[in-house]
């Protein structure tokens, strides 16, 4: 075992052609990473055996014990995009950065770290992080151990993909819908209510007729129109 500074490769699937898939994981577009959670699972049990049940709560009201996840992961391999979305050149470089500040990019740790003690092998989440220039990231996260490791959780691949874009767009779009540029282009033709309908006193149907127009205009209710 490592201490996390020097990348380890995994074991090649086959024999046939071990470069062909290390290169398939380096090359890769998204953000994959091999991690050793031994240490961390052994963490865990320690907790749970003296009570600890929500990992979630217990995390966010334990700083001390929180601060120590990164210090029990090792990072055995990560690829060019893992490394290049947090801005970092290499895997010391990625750890050094990840145990210096573990609360800028471990806070929904505790919602996995919840579910695979509750028995699954595979977690996904959405999670927010931040690079190393301070850029909030937001990425869904697909943990899963690998078969053979359930137990022992020395072995758990991560697929990453950064959707930071994504939400910003969806974030813009709300915004925009609530702002008043968005009636901009809308029909802002007067409105009767339903009461003036009924009534006969439509303001829009008046001001039709005034305009010489058909009283049709108002299309807004089935009283309005002539």
């Amino acid at each position: 075992m490592t201490d996390g500074t020097q990348p380890v490769h995994a074991a090649p699937p086959t024999a046939e052609d071990p470069g062909h898939f290390r290169d398939l994981f380096e090359q890769h577009l998204h953000p994959m990473f091999v991690e050793d959670w031994s240490r961390l699972k052994q963490f865990l049990d320690n907790l749970q055996a003296v009570g600890v049940t929500d990992f979630v709560a217990y995390f966010a009201d334990q700083p001390q014990d929180f601060a120590r996840i990164p210090h029990l992961i090792v990072w055995q391999h990560v690829n060019r995009a893992g490394c290049g979305m947090f801005g970092v050149a290499s895997v010391p470089e990625l750890v050094h950065y990840m145990r210096t500040d573990p609360k800028q990019n471990f806070q929904s740790s505790g919602t996995c770290f919840q579910a695979l003690m509750n028995g699954q092998v595979a977690v996904q989440i959405e999670s927010e992080d931040f690079n190393l220039n301070g850029d909030r990231l937001t990425l869904a996260e697909t943990f899963g151990l690998a078969d053979g490791f359930e137990k022992t959780w020395a072995r758990i691949y991560i697929g990453v993909n950064d959707i930071t874009d994504l939400r910003t767009t969806e974030a813009a779009l709300r915004n925009q819908k609530k702002s008043p540029a968005a009636f901009a282009g809308r029909d802002l033709a007067p409105r009767c209510s339903r009461k003036r309908a009924q009534s006969g006193i439509c303001h829009t149907r008046r001001t039709a007729r005034r305009l010489g127009r058909d009283a049709g205009w108002c299309e807004n209710h089935q009283d309005c129109r002539g």
